[in-house]
């Protein structure tokens, strides 16, 4: 069972990782993923969302690396490839943080800082504005995993 799982999630990050994939492919691919035990990618996603935030968070020069482009299947199989990052890596998290809760409370530790300060940041271009509508979907998701685990 575990090998049939690495193989399922090296095929969905090469779907979620071409880029001349739909986007919608991509989004669906990702939320698959999700659904998957989050353990072997959910340190490096969450490292390669910070990575992307830090342009907002610090102010750097530049646009956002909004984590779009293909990374290719090579990187299937080793850590949380570039397309974790970004917009698809925060829904990736946002997906991750609403099917388990012990990987809520990780992000919430992790990042949660993070993403409050990126989503009150002044929005720089296009690229950002949507990195920072991530970052608000996936504080609301984070508050959402809270309340049910206060409620269980």
């Amino acid at each position: 069972a575990e090998e049939e799982e690495t193989e399922l999630r090296a095929l969905l990050l090469a779907r979620a990782c071409e880029a001349s994939e739909l986007q919608q492919v991509r989004k669906l691919s990702a939320s698959l993923l999700a659904r998957l035990p989050p353990a072997p990618l959910l340190d490096d996603a969450i490292d390669s969302v910070r990575t992307a935030l830090a342009p907002l968070l610090h102010g750097g020069g530049g646009g956002v690396g909004v984590g779009l482009a293909g990374a290719g299947p090579a990187v299937a199989t080793a850590g949380a490839p570039s397309c974790l990052a970004g917009p698809l890596g925060l829904f990736y998290l946002c997906c991750v943080v609403s099917l388990h809760r012990a990987a809520a409370a990780s992000v919430t530790c992790e990042l949660g800082a993070s993403l409050v300060s990126a989503a009150c940041a002044e929005p720089r271009d296009a690229a950002a504005a949507q990195l920072q509508a991530g970052c608000r979907d996936c504080i609301a998701r984070l508050v959402c995993a809270g309340v049910r685990e206060e409620t269980a």
